[in-house]
Parts: structure tokens; C-alpha cells; sequence
């Protein structure tokens, strides 16, 4: 990102940074570091020191977590004006995760002891962690109920509409495009099953008409009411 003034820009779009003034956004600006990195990159470790805030240019990162026994947990996918990294500046514990390029992306990167003298003179950005740590908890206790109370398909119908939210285009028709290319064992990734569910879950909802997938390997919601039936 070449200049301060679409730096600016972009921090304004960034919830972490909401309501703060011109000059907040310029000096944030003005401490920003651009990096690339290509798709397959590894950004961050898990287990490792967080000293770097990242913010989301350009491109797609996945957030995962490997468990003891090597299980991977997709948590979630960010784009553009995403933030992530934040939770091991504030309790100056290692990373709980590990963030991946998943195409070429472009990040600002914010360092530790720069954030910590910005964040602490700053009512709004202190407010604003809060708000974000308590909706990544309630995400948190939605995937516990999701796990809980659903079955296998029902988590599947539910994950597909949170991509649907996210990264969802409507179409003439009032389907709903998620604008990714994901594949069975992906998806499985976030759900937390196997890719075999995944196929069966699929296969039962493009057999009722409820999902397809385009030509271009995207989800397609088709019938949302249809979808839903599997989260009761």
C-alpha cells in the first residue's frame, strides 16, 4: 500500500480502528509496514511469541489450530479489512493458532510496543478490542452449541451460511454465491468432521435442491428455508 492516504482509508474500514479521529488514523498510518507474502505462506505459528498486529489488504488468510493429536481445526477465514493477531499483544501469551496465506496477499503490520502506545492512549481502540474479543467469544459459543446440539449436517448447513454472510454475493434469482472455491476436505477443516461427511452432506443437499455447486467449484445456497431444516 504506497501512500498514507489509502492507508488511512483502508484503517477507517477496519472495526478494530472504528471512530477514531483523521489524526489517530494518520499516526496508525504512519506506523504501519507493508509485507507480502504468496499463497501457502505461513505468517505465524502457533505456540510462537506474538510481537505483530496484522491487518488484511488484499487476499484471503486462514486461521487454524492444531490440536495434540495433530487434529486441524479451521477457525476461521478473514479478508480484506480483517485484523487478526491482536489476542497475544494483549495477554502477551504465545499465538493459540496459526495464520496461512491461502492466495497472494498483501498485510500491514503493526508492531507490539507501537500498538500497546497508540491502544492505551486510545478510549475507542480500547473499546473496540473489547467488542471484538466479546464477538469472537460469541462466535466461540455458537461453534459450542453448533457442536452440542447439531448434527453433523446441521453444522454443515450452519457453516455454509456463515460463509454465505461473509463472503456471499446475491444473485437475480435470490440464491446466494459464496465467492469461494473450497473443497470437500476445507470445509471439513471448519466444521470439525471428516471429508467424507462433508460429500454425504452435500450429495443430500443437492439432491433436495437446497445447495449446488456452480461451474467455477462455488456454493451455491439455493433455498435457504430448505437449508435450514437441518439446523433444528
Amino acid at each position: 500500500m504506497e501512500t498514507v492516504e489509502l492507508k488511512v482509508a483502508l484503517l477507517g474500514r477496519v472495526p478494530l480502528f472504528a471512530n477514531l479521529s483523521r489524526k489517530e488514523l494518520e499516526t496508525l498510518a504512519g506506523i504501519c509496514i507493508t509485507k507480502f507474502y504468496e499463497a501457502g505462506d505461513c505468517i505465524f505459528k502457533q505456540d510462537e511469541v506474538g510481537e505483530l498486529l496484522y491487518i488484511i489488504v488484499k487476499g484471503l488468510v486462514r486461521i487454524e489450530h492444531k490440536s495434540h493429536y495433530r487434529k486441524r481445526k479451521v477457525l476461521a477465514l478473514l479478508a480484506e479489512e480483517d485484523c487478526f493477531g491482536e489476542m497475544a499483544l494483549i495477554d502477551h501469551e504465545s499465538r493459540s493458532a496459526t495464520a496461512m496465506a491461502m492466495n497472494n496477499i498483501e498485510l500491514l503490520l503493526i508492531k507490539k510496543e507501537d500498538f500497546e502506545r497508540i491502544a492505551f492512549d486510545s478510549p475507542a481502540i480500547l473499546m473496540n478490542i473489547i467488542k471484538l474479543l466479546s464477538g469472537r467469544l460469541r462466535q466461540a459459543n455458537r461453534e459450542i452449541d453448533d457442536l452440542t446440539f447439531k448434527s453433523v449436517q446441521g453444522r454443515i448447513a450452519s457453516q455454509l451460511f456463515k460463509l454465505a454472510e461473509k463472503f456471499g454475493n446475491i444473485e437475480e434469482d435470490e440464491s446466494v454465491t459464496i465467492n469461494l472455491k473450497l473443497t470437500h476436505q476445507e470445509i471439513a477443516d471448519l466444521v470439525g468432521t471428516n471429508r467424507e461427511s462433508i460429500s454425504k452432506a452435500i450429495s443430500a443437499f443437492r439432491k433436495e435442491a437446497s445447495v449446488d455447486i456452480d461451474p467455477q467449484g462455488r456454493y451455491r445456497i439455493l433455498n435457504k428455508e430448505l437449508l435450514r431444516t437441518w439446523m433444528k
